[in-house]
């Protein structure tokens, strides 16, 4: 098998695995608030939102890396499956982004429930006008 073609074929595999991690983070984030553990939930949303920014971060460099080795391929039939895959790829990391302003807003009202659930911030939530925002 050609060097290019290797790595084509390693990117394909690492896209799979990183896509994997991502959606195994969306469900950790997704299941936040769901168990009734308020603050140790919270805690561990910062960490979680982390890896699904970082994921797609990788998922945006795969995506440049198969750009660069498309056209190396040696055969026309390769390019046209590197292109099409890359397409393929484009367009699920669209459909990722609007999805992760949504695990954003989740993150901000699980933090903002964790936060009345603590007695310090329920004093202080108390004298004020501050509500959940609506999301």
């Amino acid at each position: 098998m050609d060097e290019v073609t290797q790595a084509v074929e390693n990117l394909k595999k690492e896209w799979s695995q990183v896509v994997t991690q991502l959606e195994l983070c969306v469900a950790a984030i997704e299941s936040c608030g769901k168990m009734g553990k308020g603050t140790e939930e919270a805690s561990s949303l910062p960490r979680l939102n982390g890896s699904a920014q970082d994921s797609l971060q990788l998922l945006n460099a795969l995506q440049c890396r198969l750009d660069l080795l498309v056209e190396q391929l040696p055969s026309f039939e390769e390019v046209q499956s590197g292109q099409a895959t890359l397409g393929s790829w484009k367009e699920q990391y669209q459909n990722c982004s609007p999805l992760f302003i949504g695990w954003c807003c989740h993150f901000i009202r699980i933090t903002w429930i964790a936060i009345q659930d603590c007695p310090i911030s329920q004093r202080f939530f108390k004298h004020c006008e501050c509500r959940v925002p609506a999301i």
